[in-house]
């Protein structure tokens, strides 16, 4: 079964609005949703005796998380941080591929730097 989604501020098939008296109820009864925006995505799920809801995201092969809070607090404005919050730092653990690229291009000259200086080593040993 796949997972209700959150997206422009609705429940997918239920066109619940998030933060509605039927947002409320539908999160007492249900375990898990994905959330999406132009800011950012996750997915969120309660904890094991459902008091609080958590947000899941994994990307470059690591897991992050944050606390979204209780049912009460789980509105628009809460998911929105929060995809903005788990964005950012995705973002600053995995720079932007020109950054990267930059980095790898010093490194590289440095690297040519130490080759050499280590034949010249050889040489006059």
């Amino acid at each position: 079964m796949a997972v209700p989604k959150v997206k422009d501020g609705k429940l997918d098939d239920a066109k619940i609005q998030v933060g509605s008296p039927s947002w409320f109820q539908w999160l007492n009864q249900n375990k898990s949703f994905r959330f999406e925006s132009d800011i950012g995505t996750f997915t969120a799920s309660r904890s094991g005796k459902g008091h609080y809801w958590y947000a899941y995201r994994k990307s470059h092969g690591k897991l992050y998380s944050e606390y979204i809070g209780t049912p009460q607090e789980v509105d628009i404005n809460r998911c929105l941080t929060i995809a903005k919050l788990i964005d950012d730092q995705i973002k600053q653990k995995n720079p932007p591929l020109e950054k990267q690229v930059e980095y790898l291009n010093a490194r590289v000259k440095n690297l040519e730097a130490e080759v050499q200086e280590l034949k010249r080593t050889i040489k006059t040993a």
